[in-house]
Formats: structure tokens, C-alpha cells, sequence
């Protein structure tokens, strides 16, 4: 990909620091169409919409649903200025969009909008990285190594990781329906999970009662976290996600039987496991919440969005990607499931189990377990990379780990049959068995 400042691509635009945004009054909605009417043909005589009224406000997800031609697509092209209302007043964050003439005027709230056309709207002439990188082109003053990095994060976000030298064409349907997705994220948002009782709640809360929060922030409800599986949360680091915020019910009054108790426990194997990485524990972070307490949750997520801000985004080069490929790899191993498993109360336990009398030690038998199977996630992903057998030099070069710890590892895995170890001139190698592992 080309990204040089003499691109045809580039229009020479770039982005400013953020103005200030107008917030809308407590309980005003984000977005509101009012008494909208559009209509085509040369006489108007193809009514499409009538007296359209709709709001939309902070953190809620809208659908609108109707049959083919009815005039959904119309309606929301409006909000980015690619149709205009015949009459009728449409806001966004208490600003009246419905008088912009200029692109001058629309410039902020498009840089600030993703918008995913029905037909995908990719270029044709550009590969599907170069589609990726237009508005990075466009608006900003990156260099092309960051421009790459990026492109390469967004496509991991939606399942798209190597594509980017492909043409548009070469892609089905759906992958360049993802395609164009991953061209509309806006930089450097963040997801969380938000439990139904508590976290999803007080966000619903905060919009009633109009507190505004980072809109880079976005939140999924599920009905308890204690039922996310820890793989779920290694995967989303694995596809892009820089941080990860989950907000729960208060310690002791989780409605689903220590939920919050079992979702800390991931938490912190997660914490464990980026530090293997080399990247920073405050990445992931469990918080509590009280629908009562909106102002609370709000508080949240601004804290967690300046820590974010301030670690800044995964340098996602090979070294580091390996690295979140072996993390996920681990956390599916069922030795970890099943240590990670023995120290959570189950719903009839009052106390911690019996077998748990001392924490500490868990903790320190639970952090010898990852640390052995994050290496052999590593090793087996490496030995695939390589395609041949390795020598213990190899192995600890590559890896930038102990030789000797190396060795222990490596004879347990062949002692287990996870790896074939060779003799050549009396000389120790390591490979794949040739059967299932």
C-alpha cells in the first residue's frame, strides 16, 4: 500500500484538534428528526417521508425496520448530509444539522460519524487496505507505518487479518460488507460489558437522565458477567481491542450467585497473561455499579477511558500478535480452565473451597501454570511458523526466554507428546508430532 502524501488519494485535509462539542440538555436526546418529509420525482409526486419523528439518545441502539424502498437508507443518509429533508428539523448534540450548507459544515460531525453503505461502497481501484486507510489518507497526518498498523487493527476487529493487499472483488459478499466496516470505526474506541442488573442499567440511566459520557466508549449488556468466558475476553484482544471495561454488580450482591466473584477471577488471569505479553495489566479492569448511581458508572468509564488514552493503542507488530495469539491459545487449555475453576464459589457455598486455605499459594501455583502454558502456546505456535525442527537456541532466541526454564518446559511437553524431540549427531531437536497433539 501506498500512503504517501502525494497520493492521488489524499486530499490534503487534516484533522484538527476536536472543538468543543455543544452537549445536549439533560434528557434531550443525541440525535432527533422532527416532522421530516422527503420526497422524489419531478413533481414530488414519489412521497417517501411524512412527518417523520424520531430521537435517539446517548448510548442507545436504534433499529429501524421497514420493508424495501420505504425510505430507512434515506432517513439515516440525512444525518451524514448525503440527502437533505425536503422540510422538517434534524439535531445532533443540540446542533441543527438541517442548516449546514457547506462540506466546511458538516466537516466535524463526518469525521466523527461511521457510516456502512448497504452495497459496501468500496473503491474498486484500491485494495481493500488501501480502502481501509482512505480516511486515515485523508485526515490525518500519520505515517505510513502507522497508517499500516492501523489498517491491520481495524480488519482484525472484524475478522479480516491478511487482507489487505487483496482487490475488493476477490472478497464474498459479507467480508466486504466487514471490509467496509472496519473503514467507519472510528479510532481508538473502546468496548466494554456491562451486566444487566448494574452496569447496563446505570448506563440506561445516565442517558435518561442526560450525563454524557466518552462516545468512544461501548457498551454491551449481558445478563451476568460471570457468564463471559475468559476465552471471550482473550479473543477480543486477539481481534484488535486495545482495552477491555467490564462494569458489574457490587461485591455480595451479584443476582447470579458469585457472578462477579468468578468474573474477577478471569480478570485477573487476563492481567497475569498481558504482563506475559509485555503489555500493561490496567488494559483490562473490572469495575462495580449501582443503578442508582449513574453519576458513578459515568465517573467509570471517564477513568478508564483516560487510562486508555493514556497507554495509547497496541503496538500490534508480529512480535506482539504472536504473542495475543498465545494468550487465547492458553486460556482454551483445559489445565488453566480447571485451576482457574477450583478456587470459584459454586451458588450452595457460602465460603471459598476447603481445598483454598491459603490465597497466596493459589496465587502463586496459578501464575506457574500460565507462565508454563503461555510458553508452550508459543513454542507450538513457532514450531508451525517454522515448519522444521528447532534447536534449544532456536527456541529461547526467538522466544527471549530462559534456557534452562526452556529445557523443564520442553521435556514435560514430549513427556506429555505436545512435541516430538529428535536426535540428530546427538544433538537435541524439537518439533510438532507427527500425529494429533
Amino acid at each position: 500500500m501506498s500512503f504517501s502524501p502525494n497520493s492521488p488519494y489524499s486530499s490534503g485535509l487534516r484533522v484538527e484538534e476536536e472543538s468543543a462539542r455543544v452537549i445536549p440538555e439533560p434528557g434531550s436526546p443525541l440525535i432527533s428528526f422532527r416532522g421530516i418529509h422527503k420526497s422524489f420525482g419531478e413533481n414530488g409526486e414519489n412521497k417517501v417521508l411524512i412527518g417523520i419523528d424520531l430521537e435517539v439518545y446517548q448510548g442507545e441502539t436504534m433499529v429501524i425496520l421497514g420493508r424495501s424502498g420505504s425510505g430507512k437508507t434515506v432517513l439515516t443518509s440525512m444525518l451524514v448530509g448525503l440527502n437533505t429533508p425536503d422540510a422538517g428539523v434534524i439535531t445532533v448534540e443540540g446542533v441543527e444539522i438541517t442548516e449546514f450548507v457547506t462540506d466546511t459544515d458538516w466537516r466535524n460531525l463526518r469525521l466523527r460519524t461511521g457510516y456502512l453503505f448497504q452495497g459496501s461502497a468500496l473503491y474498486d481501484s484500491m485494495t481493500v487496505g488501501e480502502n481501509v486507510a482512505f480516511p486515515m489518507v485523508q485526515h490525518t497526518d500519520w505515517s505510513e507505518p502507522e497508517i499500516e498498523r492501523r489498517v491491520a487493527e481495524k480488519l482484525g476487529q472484524v475478522g479480516l487479518a491478511g487482507v489487505e493487499p487483496l482487490d475488493p472483488t476477490a472478497l464474498s459478499g459479507g467480508m466486504q460488507r466487514r471490509a467496509a466496516l472496519a473503514r467507519s470505526l472510528a479510532i481508538d474506541e473502546v468496548m466494554g460489558f456491562g451486566c444487566q442488573w448494574s452496569g447496563a442499567a446505570a448506563a440506561d440511566q445516565a442517558g435518561l437522565r442526560g450525563l454524557s459520557y466518552n462516545r468512544r466508549f461501548y457498551l454491551l449488556p449481558v445478563r451476568c458477567l460471570g457468564q463471559i468466558d475468559p476465552v471471550v475476553m482473550g479473543r477480543a484482544f486477539l481481534e484488535g481491542a486495545n482495552g477491555l471495561l467490564l462494569i458489574g454488580c457490587n461485591p455480595e450482591e451479584c443476582h447470579h450467585s458469585y457472578g462477579i466473584d468468578h468474573t474477577w477471577s478471569r480478570v485477573w488471569v487476563l492481567k497475569k497473561l498481558l504482563s506475559l505479553c509485555g503489555l500493561e495489566r490496567e488494559r483490562i479492569a473490572l469495575a462495580h455499579s449501582d443503578i442508582t448511581r449513574p453519576d458513578q458508572f459515568v465517573t467509570t468509564v471517564e477513568s478508564f477511558m483516560k487510562t486508555m488514552a493514556a497507554l495509547g493503542p497496541i503496538q500490534r507488530d508480529a512480535e506482539i500478535q504472536s504473542r495475543l495469539q498465545a494468550l487465547y491459545d492458553a486460556l482454551r487449555v483445559s489445565r488453566v480452565r480447571w485451576v482457574l475453576g477450583v478456587s470459584l464459589r459454586r451458588p450452595w457455598e457460602t465460603a471459598y473451597p476447603s481445598h483454598m486455605p491459603n490465597p497466596a499459594a493459589y496465587d502463586h501455583t496459578l501464575t506457574e501454570i500460565l507462565t508454563e502454558e503461555f510458553f508452550r502456546a508459543r513454542v507450538k505456535n513457532l514450531m508451525r511458523q517454522q515448519g522444521k525442527l528447532l534447536h534449544l537456541n532456536d527456541i529461547t532466541q526467538a522466544l527471549g526466554v530462559d534456557e534452562v526454564q526452556a529445557h523443564e518446559y520442553l521435556k514435560d511437553m514430549g513427556y506429555e507428546g505436545l512435541i516430538a524431540i529428535s536426535f540428530v549427531n546427538r544433538t537435541r531437536f524439537y518439533g510438532l508430532p507427527s500425529g494429533p497433539p
